[in-house]
């Protein structure tokens, strides 16, 4: 090999032009190829070629080795620990292909409470959820209302202390699972062989001490007799952070931050009287001609910075409970169990309800050009085309979405002959209620307008006395609060039967089967209050 390596650099300085160099580094692969198939235990005729072998978390192919692929994620319990990762999620985060618009239980404006991952921005349902191989439930219980995880795809109900290792493939995988594996796969590994004791315990919070962040959790695994038990548990809570609490969100209007500005047009003293918008002069309580009104400036917009009541952080607390048991029955025969119960809380204090004719209930338009102070802002009650108002004498719009999930399996597993099969029956049940409270009932509403002891033309806490009609709009709304609660249920059956060995032998090795049925059956309810229908409550979407 010295000999040939001086042969070939004497060649290269023999090399002056391009063709003559292509055609030494064409020779120079041949040579080394056929040093490397050069085996003495091979017939000049026979050849290996090492076919590249795919990465697939949660293959079937039991014997199938972990691969150092950049196809394939991984974060195992150390880097979770050594991170300070307390969620899942938190740790996916991190990853360069988590990215793109995707709701959250960081997300304060239209956010759920759920969290999932969203590889290279393809979108919440667009990435498979597996726990130990398996589909985590349903990736959308609540998909009529936004694009949300359902069941364990919520990554929020998986307790990170629970966490063995978390694999990603960021390739495709809907070959494999479907659809809903597009854009990858991700699979979460709960601990099942762990032996000894642990407690551990964490908490910090920002310098400012208003994001306080605290866990605590446990797990044991003992051999009981042939059989071992695996037991975790794990309490967890965030506090919420305000947006007016720092200066980079304290404000709506962003344009001296080089953005836009998001202010809302949704407050009281706005009008539309045709096309034009007009706003109540400053220093006035309540109008009481017309001209007490003036129309608004499109180059010089007015709106109110939600920004201060919002937060940008809301609170939640987990607890959680998870039991993995196995007992091997034969010496080809075992049996094993998974267990995962989880109650999520999670708090959410949006600005206060933003409402109004036509703009979220229409019939309250008619109330408008009913009430008997519409010669205060319009000569003719049709003139009038729109108000709005927004309830700040309610408070925030408060959200509570309480969240209780179970996962458990029964499975069992064998070899046969140098066949390995397995057989797994899973249910998840995951229950969502949400509440709102905070927000005026449009009914009740409608009539305090016709009747004048409310007055949509007024700023907040107006109060007084036109002609013969006298109104106070706190007294009003106070007297008209109303709440809602919707629920969300889904339910998920599956029942799968795997298998996997040699087939057949070749000339150069065996070759590798797996075979597997699957049978999976979803439920999913959902109840809307019957008040979030505009015709019977003012329920402002979750926007600003």
């Amino acid at each position: 090999m010295p000999e040939m390596r001086r042969a070939i650099v004497k060649i290269m300085k023999m090399a002056f032009n391009r063709q003559t160099a292509i055609k030494f580094f064409t020779i120079n692969f041949l040579i080394l190829g056929s040093l490397q198939a050069d085996d003495p235990g091979l017939d000049a005729d026979e050849y290996i070629y090492t076919l590249p072998e795919y990465p697939v978390t949660g293959s079937h192919l039991q014997d199938f080795a972990p691969l150092e692929s950049s196809a394939l994620s991984t974060i195992d319990a150390a880097s979770l620990e050594f991170r300070g990762d307390l969620s899942p999620i938190e740790a996916l985060r991190r990853e360069p292909y988590f990215f793109g618009n995707t709701n959250t239980e960081r997300d304060s404006n239209s956010g759920f409470g759920t969290a999932g991952v969203n590889v290279r921005g393809l979108g919440n349902l667009s990435t498979l959820t597996l726990i130990n191989g398996r589909r985590a439930g349903g990736n959308s219980a609540i998909a009529a209302i936004a694009p949300q995880h359902g069941g364990f795809a919520n990554l929020n109900l998986i307790p990170s202390a629970a966490i063995e290792q978390i694999e990603t493939v960021t390739d495709g995988t809907s070959v494999a699972y479907g659809s809903d594996a597009v854009a990858g796969t991700v699979n979460v590994l709960l601990h099942s062989d762990y032996i000894g004791n642990r407690v551990t315990g964490s908490y910090s919070d920002t310098t400012k001490q208003d994001m306080a962040e605290s866990s605590v959790s446990f797990m044991t695994g003992q051999e009981l007799g042939k059989g071992h038990l695996v037991l975790m548990g794990e309490w967890y809570k965030r506090e919420q952070l305000n947006a007016r609490d720092r200066d980079v969100s304290k404000n709506a209007d962003r344009t001296e931050q080089g953005g836009s500005n998001f202010e809302s047009g949704f407050f009281p003293g706005r009008i539309s009287v045709g096309s034009e918008v007009r706003l109540l002069n400053d220093g006035l309580a309540y109008p009481t001609t017309p001209s007490d009104y003036t129309a608004a400036d499109p180059n010089n917009p007015v709106g109110y910075n939600f920004s201060e009541a919002a937060p940008t952080s809301p609170e939640l607390e987990r607890k959680s409970i998870m039991a993995n048991f196995s007992h091997p029955l034969t010496q080809q025969l075992s049996f094993w169990s998974e267990l995962m119960f989880t109650q999520n809380v999670f708090e959410n204090g949006l600005a206060p309800a933003p409402w109004g004719g036509p703009f979220f209930t229409p019939s309250l338009l008619a109330a408008a050009q009913a009430s008997p102070y519409i010669s205060t802002v319009v000569a003719t009650p049709t003139d009038l085309t729109g108000f709005r108002y927004r309830s700040f004498e309610l408070g925030n719009l408060d959200i509570e979405q309480e969240q209780e999930a179970l996962r458990a399996l029964l499975g069992l597993r064998g070899e046969i002959d140098l066949w390995r099969w397995e057989t797994a029956a899973l249910f998840i049940d995951s229950d969502i209620e949400k509440t709102t409270t905070g927000i005026a009932d449009a009914a009740a509403i409608d009539a305090a307008i016709r009747d004048g002891s409310f007055n949509p033309f007024a700023d907040a806490y107006a109060q007084g006395t036109i002609g013969p009609n006298s109104f106070d709009n706190a007294l009003a709304l106070t007297n008209n609060t109303t709440s809602t609660s919707n629920d969300y249920d889904e339910r998920f059956w599956s029942w799968d039967l795997k298998a996997n060995g040699p087939l057949i032998d070749i000339q150069y090795g065996e070759v590798l089967t797996a075979l597997g049925l699957e049978y999976r059956h979803e439920e999913i309810d959902i109840g809307i209050d019957p008040k979030v229908d505009a015709s019977a409550s003012v329920t402002p979407p979750l926007g600003t």
